[in-house]
């Protein structure tokens, strides 16, 4: 969650962005949040029986991969963030981009805390209409058949 809200930060829609001191918070992050899905992984197959994962390890297991998924989508995108900010700046595309980050790091934290409680997580339309928000930005964008904007936009979509 703390580094999709890092990633989410560097979406913030202002012509003079530095995102250095962002992206270095956001590396501190990733690699705290690499070395915690190793000792998620790490634990589950030491729990499971001979490398087969059953009963309760199962859930544990699917939300594991959910949740390297999504490290693995988040941490390999490398946007040119001045670029966009600059390009973009009187559209709403960034803010919708930084929203459905911040929408997905507050799921993250729902699934922890439903996890430590041992209650049943119950995901929320938000992130759902964030994305959907998000996706109709993007195609207006692309509606416009501004040529300069074509390779930035390939990067968001």
């Amino acid at each position: 969650a703390n580094y999709l809200d890092a990633k989410a930060k560097l979406f913030h829609p202002v012509t003079n962005l530095a995102p250095q001191p962002m992206r270095i918070e956001a590396a501190r992050l990733n690699a705290a949040t690499v070395t915690a899905l190793n000792t998620c992984k790490a634990t589950l197959l030491t729990r499971s029986k001979r490398g087969h994962v059953d009963g309760p390890s199962d859930r544990f297991l699917n939300i594991y991969f959910i949740a390297q998924d999504i490290h693995e989508r988040v941490s390999s995108s490398h946007y040119r963030y001045q670029d966009l900010a600059t390009e973009f700046e009187r559209s709403d595309v960034l803010f919708r981009f930084k929203y459905l980050l911040e929408t997905q790091a507050q799921a993250c934290r729902d699934i922890a805390q439903a996890i430590q409680l041992g209650n049943e997580y119950t995901h929320t339309d938000e992130s759902i209409l964030a994305l959907a928000e998000l996706q109709n930005s993007l195609a207006y964008l692309e509606e416009q058949q501004q040529g300069h904007w074509k390779r930035l936009l390939m990067q968001l979509t």
